[in-house]
Formats: C-alpha cells, structure tokens, sequence
C-alpha cells in the first residue's frame, strides 16, 4: 500500500500515509467466516470491517498523540468514506485494488474459478483512471493480467 501510495499521490498528506499503513489492522480479529456465506454476508463483513478498522485505528492514534484532523481524515480514508468524492479515499482504493491484483490474484482466481472475470471487472470498475494507468507497472501474473486485459479490451 505505502509505495502505490508513493506512485499515486507522491505527494500524500499524513493522514493518506497513516491509512495505507492501517487499512486492515487487525483484520484476523473478525474472519470472514464470522458472518454468512454469500454476496449479502461478504458485504456486511467488509462494511462492518471498515468501520471497525477506522475506530480501532483512530484509538491507536489518539493515545499516540496524533491531532485530531489527521486522525479523522485517517478513519475517513481507511472507512472508504467519500469514495469516488474524495481523491485521497479514491488513491487509496486504487493502491488497494493495485495491491489485490499483485498479491491476491491468482489465489483470488483458483478460489473462485469461472466466477474470477466477475470479481476482476468489478475491481477495475473501483478504480479510477490514474491507477488503472498503472496497472501496466503492477507485478501481476500473467494468467490474472490476461483477464484484467480481456475485461479492459471494447469487446471485454
């Protein structure tokens, strides 16, 4: 998260910097298996997950000192509040989408088979134009480049 965030916002405030360093902490606290099985279950759990992590993150901050608006602009981003609003919650969610492809990729794919194109276009439909400008730099694997390309092509 912390270098996409350099490529995609050299320039970062404090608080974009915190939350590329804080967006899942302690995410093993609530596995995924905690809520049910399906779209409406996934979802609740990732919501539920982004609100936790922003308050468990403002805490952190606070009993280190951190001003108060630097810590609210932390939560904000780490909850994706203002996405597709807010240019700096927008980064953030590129450098997570960069991050997924390059590292969650392939086992994302073995996971979920057929339903793999679904999940990339759905992704890519997150990001914005500046990263998926930077997807040619990812180090992605070339099955999951394949299908990021067939979903970007006019006829994907």
């Amino acid at each position: 998260m912390t270098a996409w965030l350099h490529v995609l916002a050299p320039d970062a405030d404090d608080a974009q910097r915190l939350a590329a360093r804080a967006h899942h902490f302690r995410r093993w606290t609530t596995p995924r298996t905690d809520c049910p099985a399906g779209r409406a279950g996934y979802l609740r759990w990732r919501r539920d997950a982004h609100r936790r992590h922003a308050e468990e993150v403002g805490g952190l901050l606070r009993t280190c000192g951190v001003d108060e608006t630097v810590i609210a602009d932390t939560m904000r981003i780490v909850a994706k509040d203002g996405l597709r609003t807010d240019s700096r919650v927008q980064v953030h969610e590129d450098a997570l989408c960069l991050v997924f492809f390059e590292l969650q990729g392939m086992s994302t794919a073995a996971l979920l088979g057929e339903r793999t194109e679904g999940v990339v276009a759905k992704t890519l439909a997150k990001m914005s134009d500046l990263g998926r400008g930077h997807l040619a730099e990812a180090s992605i694997a070339p099955e999951v480049r394949a299908v990021i390309d067939a979903a970007l092509s006019p006829e994907g």
